[in-house]
């Protein structure tokens, strides 16, 4: 989705948490900030869950009236399998969008710290998780010590 530059016409020429002109981003980087990633990951969670409806399906049961058991006709057993594999197609879909916006948020992030001046992204702990002392002790020598 493209923005207009007007927004960003009354910060012209002023500092913005320390990224600079907001009116000097390229487009791709306005996007980027711009774009609704939580808004996107809860439509995800969303069609998700839509997904797994589908892949948990019940399988078609015969019935019984009386004495008279009538078993499940075979065109129930297809729909059923459709159904199951329809689900999972899009769940595997699904995961890779949502791979993807993760990519697409981290890569907006790295590149905002980058203009901001951090030189990047934050330390990774064991595991991928941020370690947060990383910071802190950058900012204060003493600590943890």
């Amino acid at each position: 989705m493209a923005y207009s530059r007007d927004v960003f016409a009354p910060a012209a020429g002023t500092q913005v948490g320390g990224m600079g002109d907001l009116s000097s981003l390229s487009d791709t980087e306005l996007d980027a900030l711009m774009r609704d990633y939580a808004g996107e990951k809860g439509d995800l969670d969303e069609q998700m869950s839509q997904a797994d409806v589908l892949r948990g399906s019940a399988s078609p049961a015969g019935r019984q009236t009386g004495n008279v058991y009538t078993a499940a006709n075979p065109l129930e057993h297809l729909a059923s399998t459709a159904r199951s594999g329809l689900g999972s197609y899009q769940a595997k879909q699904l995961r890779d969008k949502t791979d993807a916006l993760r990519g697409d948020q981290r890569g907006m992030l790295a590149g905002m710290g980058k203009r901001m001046g951090s030189g990047g992204a934050p330390a990774a702990a064991p595991g991928g998780f941020t370690d947060p002392t990383s910071s802190l002790a950058a900012l204060d020598p003493n600590f943890m010590r």
